[in-house]
């Protein structure tokens, strides 16, 4: 804080002393230096937002989603006080300010204070990146990343069936298992700085999930450790957003998260993961390959796609017809994205010319064949 006026304004450090503000002595400032070196941004407090700032239903929902025995007490408390019991102020009783972690958590608009607090999450449709969708994600942050894993759930991943000749239990497998995609956004939320004012990307092209956060893993952890399946970290960059998370039961902390996603992914017939960083930690990278089963089920798909779509209308109600006997006309139109009315007159052409014929009734469930 400025002791003297003007651009050359002397410095000093202030502590606080019960009521009364001083000017630290030298012990006391090397005190105060050494303490804001080992407290964690996250734990730190912010002296530029106050209680206002938390919201108390984000407070109640995280009680909530963790089955806190504090829950069934919190609506009847003060938010102070609630957010006291959770050790979310710092501070004297007349000037208590927020610490970072909870401005993160239980604050509608986190960006506000961090600029880098939200993700984006694009979706590519193809290869060279030119055809895509994205979606932007604020928020509370255990709120921010449920809501992109959800996301991601609904909008990316995928289960396919495949039949292997010879074999009488079918192929079951995902495009991403769903605990290796988890666990790569989580830690990308747990282990980024809060200081830096990019967000955290996730890019998903047909061949991969990409998770970009900055900046990179803290020192020793570098890229040759970052080879290994099993990473242990010395420090780590989050604590309180750490415990927050293992409340919500989103990640279990001691070094697991390298391992579980190896393994989810071995499991799933997925290729290795690949972790990365740079030489000066400027980055973040998590790169989970799709499931080689499933991407050529997906190519094979295209490409009946694109061959039925150069077919007539009549090749197009032969391949339907094959393919499910017990399509209605309905259906059909769906799939050829013409009217029933075309379909009809198509079905009762192909009738009257023998090439398919009407078997059963409607009652006993009727079918439409092709008549060989």
């Amino acid at each position: 804080m400025p002791t003297t006026l003007g651009e050359k304004g002397q410095k000093r450090f202030y502590i606080r002393q019960g009521s009364v503000s001083k000017i630290a002595n030298p012990v006391e400032e090397k005190q105060l230096l050494s303490l804001s070196e080992t407290i964690p941004f996250d734990d730190r407090i912010n002296y530029n937002a106050t209680i206002n700032e938390l919201d108390k239903d984000l407070l109640i929902e995280f009680l909530y989603s963790i089955d806190s025995n504090l829950y069934k007490d919190a609506p009847q408390m003060s938010k102070e006080e609630l957010a006291l019991r959770m050790q979310l102020l710092r501070g004297t009783h007349e000037n208590r300010h927020p610490i970072n972690a909870a401005l993160l958590f239980f604050n509608l608009e986190p960006h506000n204070f961090f600029r880098g607090a939200f993700s984006e999450v694009v979706l590519y449709k193809d290869y060279k990146g030119i055809t895509f969708t994205e979606k932007t994600f604020r928020g509370a942050l255990f709120k921010q990343i449920r809501n992109v894993l959800e996301y991601l759930r609904s909008m990316v991943l995928s289960e396919k069936v495949i039949k292997i000749p010879g074999q009488a239990e079918a192929l079951r497998i995902w495009n991403y298992p769903y605990e290796a995609v988890e666990e790569a956004v989580v830690n990308a939320y747990y282990h980024r700085s809060y200081e830096n004012i990019n967000s955290i990307e996730i890019s998903v092209y047909p061949d991969k999930m990409v998770i970009l956060s900055f900046p990179g893993p803290l020192p020793p952890i570098d890229q040759n450790a970052l080879k290994q399946k099993k990473v242990f970290a010395r420090d780590y960059r989050n604590r309180r957003i750490g415990d927050f998370l293992k409340e919500l039961e989103l990640t279990e902390g001691r070094s697991t998260g390298f391992p579980i996603i190896y393994d989810k992914m071995e499991r799933n017939g997925s290729p290795t993961p690949i972790f990365e960083t740079d030489s000066i930690y400027t980055h973040f990278l998590t790169i989970l390959p799709v499931q080689p089963e499933f991407l050529k089920a997906i190519q094979e798909e295209e490409k009946q796609k694109e061959e039925f779509e150069k077919m007539t209308n009549q090749e197009k109600v032969l391949v339907l017809i094959n393919s499910d006997s017990k399509i209605t006309i309905p259906e059909m139109a769906e799939k050829m994205m013409v009217s029933k009315a075309t379909v009809d007159r198509i079905v009762s052409q192909l009738t009257k010319d023998g090439i398919i014929k009407r078997i059963g009734t409607k009652k006993g469930g009727e079918r439409i064949v092709v008549d060989k």
